[in-house]
Formats: C-alpha cells, sequence, structure tokens
C-alpha cells in the first residue's frame, strides 16, 4: 500500500465467491492512469479461490490491501473498507464489474477537487452477460444513470436512488457523518446513496460512462430473509424521502416497491409471511393519506386479502375431502358429498392456476392491475 499522504482514491471491492471475474475487476483498477490509488479488498470468508487470486494480485502490486474476514455479508465487509481506507476519495466497486476505461479515477478525481464538491460522480452502463450487449440508455424509471449536462446538481432537483458505484465519496465527510451500509442482505445501497446525497445537498455531474455493471451471470434466489432485508432498505428510502419532502423519491420508491419488486414482495404475501405484510404496512403507514389514496394501495390491499381468505377456503376444502373419503362406508350421501368436493378440486386447481398467473405477471399498476388477472379468478375473487 503506498504511504498515506500520497493516495487520493481508496477503491473499495467487497469480495464473495468471484473466481471468475474478480481479475478483470482488479485489472480495471490497476490499469487506471490515476496511480495513487489503493485497492481495499474485503474477502466476505470466500469458499473458492478469490482470496488466492488476492493474494498474488497483492504480492504483485503494493497498492492492494487484502483483507479477509468471516463471513458477515457484504454491507459490513464495505464498512470495513470504508473503516481501513487512507484515500481521500472513496469509490466502491463490485467484484465482477469493470471500468470502461482507463482515465475514469482521474477524471472523477479532478473534477472532484475543482467543484470542491463532496461528491462526484458519472454515468451508468449495463453489460450484458449472456449476449455482450452493453446499453447506456435506459427507461424514464432509472433516469439518473444518465447526465442531461455536467456541472453542480442539487439533489433536491434529482432525487435519484440507483448507481452509487459511480460516484466519488469524500472520505473525511463519508466518517464525519458515519454514513455507512445498514447491514442488509439486499437493497443495502440505495439507503446509504440516498442518506449520503441528503447530507452532502449537492453532487459535481460528469457527462461520462464511468463504470460498467455486469448483469444476466448469475441467479438470484429470494429467501424470506432477503425479502425482508429488501421490505427494510425501501422502508429506509421512503422515510428519508417523506422527511425531507422529496416528492419525486417517494414516488420513485414507491414505484420500486410496486413494479420493480412487486412480483417477488407478493409472494412472501401469498406465503402468509407475517413480517413481509408487516413492512408493508410500514412503509404504507409513512404516506399521506392524499397519496395513499393516490397510490391505490386500498385496492392492492383487498387483493391480497381476498386471496388469503380463497387460500384458507381451499385448505379447509381439502381438509374436509380427506376426512370424508376415511369415513365413507358407502353411504349415497358421502357418494354424493364426495362428488361435490371433486367439484371443488377442479375449482381449487383454477384457482391455483389463476394464483401463478397472478405471480409470474402482476404489476402492480393502479387501474390496470385487474387486466392482468384471467377472468375465472377476477369471478372468484371480486365476486
Amino acid at each position: 500500500m503506498i504511504g498515506e499522504s500520497m493516495t487520493k482514491v481508496s477503491v473499495i471491492v467487497p469480495i464473495y465467491n468471484m473466481e471468475v471475474y474478480v481479475k478483470e475487476c482488479l485489472d480495471s483498477i490497476l490499469s487506471q492512469t490515476l496511480k495513487e490509488i489503493e485497492v481495499v479488498c474485503i474477502d466476505d470468508g470466500s469458499t473458492d479461490r478469490s482470496w488466492e487470486i488476492l493474494a498474488e494480485y497483492a504480492k504483485a502490486d503494493a497498492r492492494i490491501l487484502p483483507i479477509r474476514q468471516e463471513n458477515l455479508g457484504v454491507s459490513t465487509a464495505r464498512n470495513n473498507g470504508i473503516k481501513k481506507a487512507s484515500g481521500k476519495y472513496l469509490i466502491f466497486m463490485d467484484p465482477d464489474d469493470w471500468y470502461p476505461e482507463e482515465d475514469i479515477l482521474e477524471v472523477l478525481f479532478e473534477k472532484a477537487e475543482k467543484s470542491g464538491c463532496h461528491i462526484c460522480g458519472g454515468e451508468f452502463s449495463e453489460y450484458d452477460d449472456r449476449t455482450g450487449e452493453v446499453r447506456t440508455e435506459f427507461p424514464e424509471q432509472y433516469f439518473g444513470y444518465v447526465f442531461p449536462n455536467e456541472g453542480v446538481i442539487e439533489y433536491e432537483d434529482w432525487q435519484f436512488d440507483f448507481g452509487y458505484h459511480r460516484f466519488l465519496y469524500n472520505r473525511e465527510f463519508i466518517l464525519e457523518h458515519q454514513l455507512y451500509f445498514p447491514k442488509l442482505i439486499r437493497f443495502q445501497d440505495p439507503p446509504f446513496f440516498v442518506r449520503a446525497m441528503i447530507t452532502a445537498e449537492r453532487f459535481y455531474a460528469v457527462k461520462k460512462v464511468v463504470y460498467r455493471y455486469r448483469y444476466g451471470h448469475r441467479e438470484l434466489k429470494w429467501t424470506k430473509e432477503k425479502r425482508i432485508d429488501l421490505l427494510k432498505g425501501i422502508y429506509m428510502d421512503m422515510e428519508m424521502a417523506v422527511q425531507n419532502h422529496l416528492e419525486r423519491l417517494v414516488d420513485l420508491t414507491w414505484f420500486r416497491m410496486m413494479e420493480e419488486f412487486g412480483k417477488i414482495i407478493f409472494e412472501g404475501i401469498i406465503e402468509k409471511e407475517k413480517n413481509t405484510r408487516e413492512w408493508i404496512e410500514k412503509i404504507y403507514s409513512i404516506l399521506d393519506k392524499n397519496r395513499r389514496e393516490r397510490n391505490g394501495y386500498p385496492f392492492y390491499d383487498r387483493l391480497i386479502d381476498e386471496y388469503r381468505k380463497k387460500v384458507e377456503t381451499i385448505n379447509v376444502l381439502e381438509a374436509g375431502a380427506d376426512a370424508v373419503k376415511k369415513k365413507r362406508n358407502g353411504y349415497p350421501f358421502y357418494d354424493r358429498l364426495i362428488d361435490e368436493y371433486r367439484k371443488k378440486v377442479e375449482t381449487i386447481n383454477v384457482l391455483e392456476a389463476g394464483a401463478d398467473a397472478v405471480k409470474k405477471t402482476i404489476t402492480f399498476r393502479v387501474g390496470e392491475i385487474l387486466l392482468y388477472i384471467p377472468r375465472s379468478i377476477k369471478l372468484v375473487f371480486f365476486r
């Protein structure tokens, strides 16, 4: 590692089982034209060759600071990196991503120094690992991935929450305000980013793509714990947005919950995860009455309640069918009753098929959700 007084930028890289991609990531950092950097690599208990690769790179380049910890999660890894870093500025990199050009850190450092802003960042890009396609233009909900112009932007005028990797952060500013990542399994980045932006009030925007984000190379499996942490992160974002009167961010956060993660959250509801429902209620409770009605939550709430009632009815029917079969002694009454249950089972199959359709297609758009529910299911839900 180079001397502290010489370190201009500390690149913080948390790593967990990334032996396939970490070399490309490190090469893109070490080849930067800005040489006064350190690369703080935190291995989060990898079980592959990630740590061995880090050790090899550290022997070859003194700017790499390898740190090993037990598997405590990416937030703890990044926070430990913040505490170990010595550069004037911090920047974060995921081990499967890379810098698309060699002058990225130099450009960001010079712009940050000249502007005097605590935060300075550029534009975002995505790389589809399946096709090799690079995307630099995005849908409206990702408006913040690009900037209309270069210069100082007030966060009150921007109100975006994604893409924190592409920004330099003044280290003293981060430490002074104790800006750390919340210990969440999912959605830990936006709360850190939003809090940093609200605290800084403004940032310098560089009209240049400075980060390449890789996707399509691994499957994300959602568990109850991940779903709860997702909702906790959304709650943190929503709370900060409401408290600071950031109306656009409130709407954007609501969009994230209902559109981007709606299917994942809804699956938690139909699996009867109590905590999932409780966190949705907490998020909903932050919003004022007018916004709740405008966002259509009552309809969403009704849909969930009705579906849960139907699930309970199905369970009762199935239990009843089993009981009748066990007690049947050939009496016509039982024969007739079993026939009725068979008809009910057919209805159950329709309901289950409809439930799968809802889970796959639901987008929760107000006024549009009914368009995504098969007609037979609508008749059962809302008759």
